[in-house]
């Protein structure tokens, strides 16, 4: 299945909360920055581009896939700070989400990446949604059945699984 045929997880997010709180209540912008890693993002001042949305509510997914092997987890989690330092300069009220990006099956030091970002979200007092908890652990072969044969993406299960974690953060059901 090609990734045209995937309806990622943000989509589904963003239909659920119209479908439960209607059209007008919730502005969704999505921004997704491809194959960059971190520091290119920054470079290009994609960190600019997201505090000029003014954002509310800012949930971030960083950059840890893009960078594994170009980027020290310690520089990840400097731009990271940097944006979200950036976007709460426009809004110092913006309530900040950091969640990890999908897991991928036996992956050790992608692992010990995440478990960083999590105590950094801890140490900032950042809220962290944690949608690994909904995925099969790490060392499970189930896990595969919510991955693309590239084995670290989501395919269309692990979308819809994502999805759900997140869109029952934001409703009550």
């Amino acid at each position: 299945e090609g990734t045209g045929d995937i309806v990622p997880w943000p989509m589904i997010v963003k239909e659920e909360l119209t479908k439960s709180y209607g059209e007008n209540v919730f502005q969704v912008f999505i921004k997704s920055y491809g194959k960059m890693n971190s520091n290119e993002v920054i470079d290009s001042n994609a960190h600019e581009e997201v505090a000029a949305l003014q954002p509310d509510i800012l949930l971030i997914e960083p950059f840890i896939l893009n960078d594994n092997g170009y980027t020290k987890m310690k520089d990840t989690l400097y731009h990271l700070d940097l944006l979200i330092r950036t976007v709460e300069i426009v809004n110092p009220n913006v309530i900040v989400m950091i969640q990890p990006p999908n897991p991928i099956y036996q992956a050790e030091y992608y692992l010990d990446q995440v478990n960083q970002l999590e105590k950094y979200s801890a140490d900032e007092d950042i809220i962290y949604l944690n949608h690994w908890e909904e995925w099969p652990d790490v060392t499970d072969e189930k896990l595969l059945q919510y991955l693309d044969e590239t084995k670290l993406m989501p395919n269309q299960e692990g979308h819809t699984l994502w999805a759900e974690y997140i869109s029952q953060y934001f409703i009550n059901k």
